[in-house]
Order: structure tokens, then sequence, then C-alpha cells
């Protein structure tokens, strides 16, 4: 079994703890960095309408997590991508892909989260099943990394099901900010 192998079969068994997901997230983060490297990765957990409710930052930065919960709709607007739609309609990965709205390296909205946290890739996860959302995965690189390839974005989707299990679970939104 290769490296990549072992490090799923932990990823899988961390998913299955069965706890509720704000203690279960960190260590899900932790887990998916040995199997797609990664800056930081970003973690929203959704309500039944794909609005999120919830949020966990790798790293936070004060700043630039003031910055997006005050300008929410910008970012969305300035990215291109409509973070509700892209949870409830988006592909499973690859939402966020390089290149954005044209122009939006211009934006306040990417000097003050993607230049101001030298980020430059970001590829990300939606978790649903059938019937609803439970919120999303986003994983970021940094100006001096490599964009991730096509085995970073399926290492993803598979990793998918198991972090919606872990999440779906009867304790899956906590009440407050991670």
């Amino acid at each position: 079994m290769g490296k990549r192998s072992n490090e799923m079969a932990r990823f899988r068994q961390t998913c299955c703890l069965g706890v509720p997901s704000e203690v279960l997230v960190p260590q899900i983060i932790e887990e998916l960095h040995r199997i797609i490297p990664a800056e930081r990765m970003h973690f929203a957990w959704t309500d039944d309408l794909g609005n999120i409710v919830n949020s966990f930052f790798e790293k936070p930065d004060l700043g630039a997590l003031e910055y997006l919960k005050s300008n929410y709709s910008q970012i969305a607007e300035d990215v291109g991508v409509s973070f509700r739609s892209t949870i409830l309609f988006g592909k499973a990965t690859g939402n966020f892909r390089w290149p954005y709205r044209a122009g939006f390296e211009q934006t306040e909205s990417y000097a003050r989260l993607w230049r101001g946290l030298n980020l430059r890739y970001a590829i990300d996860g939606v978790l649903r099943d059938s019937f609803r959302p439970f919120g999303q995965i986003v994983l970021f690189r940094s100006d001096n990394e490599p964009d991730f390839s096509a085995a970073d974005e399926e290492a993803l989707a598979q990793a998918l099901p198991y972090i919606t299990h872990a999440v779906s679970g009867p304790h899956k939104t906590p009440d407050a900010f991670v």
C-alpha cells in the first residue's frame, strides 16, 4: 500500500469517529494536509438552504476574517462565483479554480484576502448528499507553491464523501465560530 493509500485510510478512520463536527473538523483538516499539501484550509458549515452559518479557518488572520464577515457579498461579486450557488448547484470540486472574474486581482477583496495572505491557488470541495448541502472545504496554496493538480482534485473528490459523513451527524453545525 502506498503512502497516499495509508494516509487516505487514516483519513477515513478520522471521519468515522462519530464525534461532533466542531471537534472533528480541525483533525480532518490536519489529516487532509497529509493527502493534499496546502498552505491553509477553510471549512464552512451550511444550513439546508446553502447559507454559510459557521466556519473554521486554519491559520486565521483577524483582519482577513473581519473583512470576510463584513464583505461576504462583495467578495462573491469580485470573485465572480456565488458561494451559495456553488454549494447548492456547483460541481463537487473545482468551483474556485483560477481564473476568477476578469479584474479580480485589482479588487480590494483580492488585496485583503489573497494578496494579503500570500495566496494564489484554490480548490474546493462541496459537501452534500441527495437531499441537502452540509458545507464546503477550500484548500489554498501560496504564490511560491504549484497550482493544484488533477491528482489533487481527484484526491479531494475521494475525500468528500467521508467529510460529508463526518459533518452530517446529529451535531453537524456548531453554535459559534470555531
